[in-house]
């Protein structure tokens, strides 16, 4: 026979770690909304067009995927985060080690 009291405290203890696990996912989306945001949109805009090229034929389909892809690559390949170029001898691979020895 199962000990039910037993139970109840691990489902009691479980309910409280999934709680405060969802108060810290609830604090980092809080944080990071426009990403989050900006990629259901890009998600919702490429099943719509998956779904049009779906629903017209499967050369459609095809030409919408094509598309798609060339957009993804130039997007990935034109983003820019704002830093100049690094310039040849600037970081030695000390100073490189020593920045991702200090991330958290």
């Amino acid at each position: 026979m199962a000990d039910l009291n037993a139970m109840a405290v691990q489902v009691r203890a479980q309910l409280a770690a999934w709680r405060g696990y969802g108060r810290h996912v609830r604090a980092r989306l809080s944080r990071a909304r426009h990403v989050l945001v900006s990629a259901a949109l890009v998600l919702a805009g490429l099943a719509g067009a998956l779904g049009g090229g779906a629903l017209i034929g499967r050369w459609c389909l095809g030409l919408v995927l094509l598309a798609e892809s060339a957009g993804a690559v130039w997007a990935g390949l034109n983003r820019d985060d704002g830093q100049p170029l690094p310039r040849r001898g600037e970081r030695t691979i000390a100073d490189v080690a020593e920045e991702y020895r200090r991330l958290p």
